[in-house]
């Protein structure tokens, strides 16, 4: 029960009352508000459960509008901390524009899933994904674990955007620039590389397990995860430790290739020779 004001279509306003506590407000015998006994008002409901409780079915549900010609926000306030404004334009954000939207909150912004926190953007405008405090020298953006490219790089024509990141390990080969054949051990075959935009890196140690007449001026090196780039620009030369000579081979960057040459003479390549290696290249 309620005690009601109803407008009706015939008879104009009429009013029945009761002593439930319960105000509804009708149009044409249809509830439109209902202001329960804890002053809870429902709009388009008879059981408010909030303060202000609005259902409906047509879209959109609420409607704020600022004639302002420089914008307008709501204000959220619990009484005692700096409120929350939510809208838009210069009267929210200087300089924004009017057709901006826009969230200003004098503390940090924290978003979550399921009651967790996962996002913020603390006072110092650093934004936090996953960490709930900052490390003041860092950069404004931190996450707690790491930055994931896509597997398939997404090449950006700015040369300030870092747009590659990949890390891994590959089984290298050793051929003589003219015959024979140079097998490496299984045990120190694999190299590793970190690709850092277009920079590759390569480490690891190589040992040869056996060599059938080996013939040439050059060993090439294949295997590279990379092919090298065109041009000038992309050669580079490299330095390779032999530790069975404690001596430095050079090499170079085949472009467009995935292989390197090391000038040594290969005849003198057997079992156990040994090679270090740790070099960049241009993709």
């Amino acid at each position: 029960m309620a005690s009601i004001i109803n407008a009706a279509t015939s008879g104009g306003l009429v009013t029945t009352a009761d002593t439930s506590g319960v105000l509804q407000l009708q149009t044409a015998t249809t509830t439109a508000v209902t202001v329960d006994a804890s002053q809870n008002v429902g709009i388009g409901t008879a059981s408010p459960t909030a303060k202000t409780h609005i259902v409906a079915t047509t879209t959109p549900v609420f409607i704020v509008q600022s004639n302002n010609v420089n914008g307008g926000y709501q204000e959220f306030n619990n009484g005692s901390t700096a409120p929350l404004y939510l809208g838009f334009g210069q009267t929210l954000i200087t300089g924004i524009s009017t057709s901006d939207a826009a969230i200003r909150y004098a503390n940090n912004l924290i978003f979550g899933v399921n009651a967790t926190e996962r996002l913020r953007i603390d006072i110092g405008g650093r934004l936090l994904v996953g960490l709930t405090s900052a490390n003041t020298n860092g950069s404004n953006f931190q996450v707690s674990q790491g930055v994931t490219f896509p597997a398939t790089q997404s090449a950006s024509g700015d040369a300030n955007t870092l747009d590659d990141y990949e890390e891994g390990y590959f089984t290298a080969t050793f051929t003589p620039s003219t015959s024979g054949t140079i097998t490496l051990s299984g045990s120190y075959n694999t190299l590793s590389y970190t690709k850092v935009g277009r920079v590759v890196t390569i480490t690891g140690e190589i040992v040869v397990s056996s060599a059938s007449a080996p013939v040439g001026t050059s060993v090439s090196i294949g295997g590279f995860p990379f092919a090298a780039g065109t041009g000038t620009a992309s050669s580079t030369g490299f330095s390779v430790t032999d530790l069975g000579t404690l001596t430095a081979r050079v090499g170079r960057i085949n472009a467009l290739n995935t292989t390197a040459d090391m000038f040594i003479t290969a005849s003198t390549i057997g079992t156990n020779s040994n090679f270090v290696f740790g070099f960049s290249y241009i993709v």
